[in-house]
């Protein structure tokens, strides 16, 4: 430390060499950092004076460009808020504009054309508010877009030369600093030099060579021959070091001498010593020794003795395989096996089981039949060979340290000493092949070769059981299909819905149950078929005649079948049924022959001929009325003189007579689309207290009943066509006031049960008859009493309610009291808003390309939310919050509903979710007139691939530039 600080003689001439070396250095650093900080300074502030006023002409043209989109989307929509941002906007352009041009030529014709563009803006919104599209198309084509393209072209003019400018700035300032670099690092370089030639020298005068010599006398006294160092060669530290070593050279000296007398004493002491250790550690490693071998016995012994206890108990080969080939990896410290099996007397080979290898099950079995090597060798020489191999790939390890491994090729035998197959037992790294442990492998191997053998009788007794079982089964599903295969037939014949009954040689044999309940056959079978003919006959009242007659022809060959249409009544109270019957011959005999006759009810077909018959009889009437009431009153008005008000009065029941007939006709025409499954349905949701009070408010003033409305229910929507709906109500309510004759109200009620909307029509007129409930909602069914004659109808109307109640996933039932009312109640299910938050809204009324769009988004791991129609998506968007909007909205132009996707966007623009959403129009069209694309607002054709699609959606999620 006195050193450092300069107080010593060597000290002090380092301190005055360093100390004013360094001063010289620091000055010529200050000055060269003062020159170059200047020049810096003044090229920086000329570079972000150039960048202020980029900046401002960039914000001058993103100015102008608000104002002409807000003019376009005035121009565009006719809403007047873009009118209001019009006028901010201008005078946000106007003050940028006077501080933005630096160049002052340029700045004057900019603001001429904005002057003039301005009074254009007025021009344009005076066209558009009068309506004038033909002005405003010249206007703008002539006028409005010359002027726009020109300022923006101006405006780019003076931003390309600031950029110039700038880029003439930066340049020189990197020339500047290089410079300023390249000399500082010269000096440094130079100072440096010059710093470290002068402090080696003051150094190596006067420090390192007088240590180089203290450093080799060392050497020299390490070697041991004496050294000695001048005592009078300096006065200073170095000189004071010499002389310390002079002393410490002849200290060593007598001590050495001291140690050698004491070393000779030690090694005679020694020698006794050694000779009476070796004679003791030769008794011990022989006593050692021996107790090893016995341990390793020892435990040779209990390692078998617990794997053998391991090897019993498997009733499967593939348990045991594993079970046994696991446990005698575990105790050898093995790393793989696997075991190869090949009957005696065979000489294809068969893999059974392989644990630890890195080749796959396939591969080592597509190895199996083609041994060769050890693995051949071994069924020849019935004794286990081992082999030291170099490994690669993957046997190397995961940390491909593995450079070698031994594999134990064990003989597998059975109980008359045959190979069976072997095992191959394989170590990776440096494992033992030693004798004893090769012993240890030879016992293991054994016993698992005999408890494989055992295995392997087991395995063979229990196949045969096995082959037996599945005989046994085979034959009890033989049977079982023999028994189902008749109880099928019987099945069918006795379920079927005709009547069969065979007859052999003239005697009735069989009668299904169907023929008993037609004819009553438990009485006549048995009986000849002569006797049940004529029982047939006198039921049919005449329609059957000359039955045995042809019944015999048929069974004499005369006639191969024979059909007859009949009716037929068992008893005086049994009702009047009509039958078609079909004979056939089943088998010929010598003389006689097999006959079967089906016998088919043909009665809900008389009714339906008969209700179709009665429908044609009131469409008819239904028609005539109406044609004859308009016809007669044209005529009156055509050839008679009538008064004002009489032609009012008669064009007025002309007018309700055609409603009437195009009701009827359309009633016709929906159910037999509907039957036909022609009728389609636009599914949106309907929102019901709006609808129902609207369907309600519309029969006001039409009848004298008045309708009491209940809203029971807070559900706000269901799903379903609106149209269709209404025509549902219409005809119910309708139904209500027309057969509540004398009464003065009917109650709508609108109740929640569940997910379902349950709307009831409640009337207090006549009520429906017990016999007639049944056949409610039967085409061209009416309810037959005087009550009811006056009543017009076809029996239609409730055949299409039902119709399209069902069509709408819903249900109509009705419950009535004779002489008190009805109430029919239409359940319909409701309909549950989705949540769109975070999700990509589709609008897409295919199908397919919704499911398309839905696969191509799972790769964003983005979740969809199809919507297919444009009510619907935008319902959805209404009903979130500003928290919850979607991630993206793709929105087909061309939808199959009421609105398309231009409504939905105009429905959606002040919704809080839709807000900043971005969104991509899908189409097959070209994009209308005056729309423009933005960054979050892009327009794609149909078709589009899946990559074209995520790149433009990923274009419009990240805001990218047009």
């Amino acid at each position: 430390m006195d050193w450092l600080k300069g107080k010593d003689k060597l000290g002090r001439r380092a301190n005055r060499r360093i100390y004013g070396t360094v001063f010289a250095l620091i000055a010529c650093v200050v000055a060269l950092g003062t020159i170059a900080g200047g020049e810096l300074r003044r090229t920086g502030r000329e570079i972000e004076a150039g960048f202020g006023e980029q900046q401002a002409l960039e914000e001058l043209q993103v100015q102008f460009d608000r104002v002409v989109m807000n003019v376009r989307g005035y121009i565009a929509y006719g809403n007047t808020g873009f009118l209001q941002d019009v006028e901010l906007e201008r005078v946000r352009f106007e003050n940028r504009l006077a501080t933005a041009a630096p160049d002052a030529a340029a700045a004057d014709e900019i603001a001429t054309l904005w002057r003039e563009y301005d009074g254009l803006i007025d021009e344009a919104v005076g066209y558009k508010a009068a309506g004038d599209a033909v002005a405003l198309s010249a206007l703008s084509r002539e006028r409005t877009t010359p002027v726009i393209d020109r300022i923006d072209a101006l405006i780019g003019e003076l931003r390309s030369e600031k950029e110039k400018e700038l880029r003439g700035l930066l340049e020189e300032s990197r020339r500047v600093s290089e410079r300023l670099i390249w000399g500082v690092l010269v000096f440094a370089v130079v100072m440096f030099g010059w710093v470290a030639a002068s402090l080696h020298r003051f150094f190596q005068t006067s420090v390192v060579q007088p240590l180089s010599v203290l450093g080799r006398s060392f050497e020299q006294l390490g070697r041991g021959v004496p050294a000695r160092l001048p005592e009078d060669y300096r006065d200073d530290e170095i000189g004071a070091v010499y002389r310390g070593f002079n002393f410490m050279t002849g200290e060593l000296e007598r001590r050495q001498d001291e140690l050698e007398q004491s070393n000779a004493e030690l090694a005679a002491q020694r020698d006794e010593l050694e000779a009476q250790n070796e004679e003791i550690t030769a008794q011990q490693e022989e006593q050692e020794r021996t107790l090893r071998q016995l341990t390793e016995r020892e435990r040779d012994l209990e390692l078998l003795t617990r794997y053998q206890e391991r090897l019993t108990g498997f009733t499967e080969m593939e348990t045991f395989l594993e079970a046994g080939v696991s446990a005698m990896l575990n105790a050898l410290g093995l790393d793989a096996a696997l075991v190869v099996h090949r009957p005696a007397g065979g000489s294809d080979a068969r893999l059974l089981y392989a644990v630890g290898y890195p080749a796959t099950r396939a591969d080592l079995e597509d190895g199996q039949g083609r041994l060769y090597g050890p693995a051949d060798r071994v069924f020849k020489e019935r004794k286990i060979l081992t082999q030291r191999r170099p490994v690669a790939g993957d046997e190397r390890g995961l940390h491909r340290c593995y450079e070698e491994a031994v594999d134990h090729y064990c003989p597998l035998l059975d109980d008359e000493l045959a190979p069976i197959g072997f095992l191959l037992l394989t170590g990776y790294g440096s494992k033992s092949a030693e004798p004893a442990y090769l012993r240890v492998i030879a016992g293991v191997a054994k016993q698992f070769s005999i408890a494989f053998h055992a295995q392997l009788l087991n395995e063979d007794r229990r196949r045969q059981a096995a082959e037996l079982e599945t005989l046994n089964v085979e034959l009890e599903h033989e049977q079982q299909r023999l028994r189902s295969q008749r109880d099928l037939v019987e099945g069918i014949v006795q379920s079927i819905h005709e009547g069969l009954i065979m007859c052999d040689y003239g005697i009735i044999r069989f009668a299904n149950p169907t023929a008993e309940a037609f004819f009553g056959m438990a009485a006549n079978r048995g009986a000849a078929v002569a006797q049940f003919c004529e029982r047939l006959e006198r039921g049919s009242d005449g329609t059957l005649t000359g039955l045995p007659r042809k019944l015999t022809a048929l069974q004499e060959g005369a006639a191969e079948e024979l059909h007859a249409r009949f009716s037929f009544r068992r008893d005086e109270d049994s009702a009047l049924r009509h039958f078609e019957l079909h004979a056939n011959v089943l088998a010929s005999g010598a003389s006689k022959r097999q006959l079967l006759l089906v016998f088919r009810d043909r009665t809900e077909e008389e009714k339906a001929d008969e209700a179709k018959n009665e429908f044609v009889s009131i469409v008819s009437h239904e028609l005539r009325t109406p044609l004859s009431s308009i016809m007669g009153f044209m005529e009156i008005l055509l050839h008679r003189e009538v008064a004002k008000e009489k032609q009012r009065k008669y064009l007025e029941t002309v007018y309700k007579e055609s409603q009437r007939l195009s009701h009827l006709i359309g009633d016709f025409l929906d159910l037999q689309r509907m039957e036909s499954g022609k009728q389609t349905y636009r599914l949106m949701p309907v929102a019901v207290e709006p609808w129902i009070r609207e369907l309600v408010e519309g029969w006001k003033g039409q009848w004298p009943h008045r309708i009491e409305l209940r809203l029971e229910t807070d559900a706000p929507y269901v799903v379903g066509d609106a149209d269709r709906l209404t025509q549902v109500m219409h005809n119910l309510i309708s139904n209500a006031m027309k057969y509540s004759p004398g009464q003065d109200r009917i109650v709508v009620r609108v109740r929640t049960e569940g997910d379902r909307c349950v709307i009831d029509v409640t009337d207090f007129g006549l009520g429906i008859p017990e016999e007639a409930k049944p056949k409610l909602f039967t085409k061209f069914y009416r309810v037959d009493n005087s009550d009811r004659r006056q009543i017009g109808g076809t029996g239609l109307g409730l055949s299409v309610v039902k119709e399209i109640a069902e069509a709408h996933d819903g249900a109509l039932s009705f419950v009535s009291e004779l002489g008190a009312g009805s109430t029919f109640t239409v359940s319909l299910p409701l309909y549950e808003v989705p949540s769109v938050t975070g999700s990509v809204v589709v609008v897409e009324d295919d199908a397919n390309a919704s499911g398309l769009i839905a696969v191509a988004f799972e790769k964003l791991g983005l979740s969809i939310r199809p919507f297919a129609t444009a009510e619907a998506a935008a319902l959805a968007l209404r009903r979130s919050s500003a928290d919850a909007r979607p991630a993206l909205c793709i929105v087909d132009v061309q939808l199959g509903g009421r609105q398309s996707g231009w409504d939905f966007l105009a429905e959606i623009r002040e919704a809080p979710a839709a807000q900043d959403v971005p969104i991509v129009l899908t189409t097959v069209l070209d994009p209308p007139q005056g729309f423009r694309e933005t960054p979050r607002m892009r327009y794609l054709r149909k078709p589009f691939t899946v990559e074209r699609l995520l790149q433009v959606a990923k274009q419009a999620l990240d805001g990218e530039p047009l």
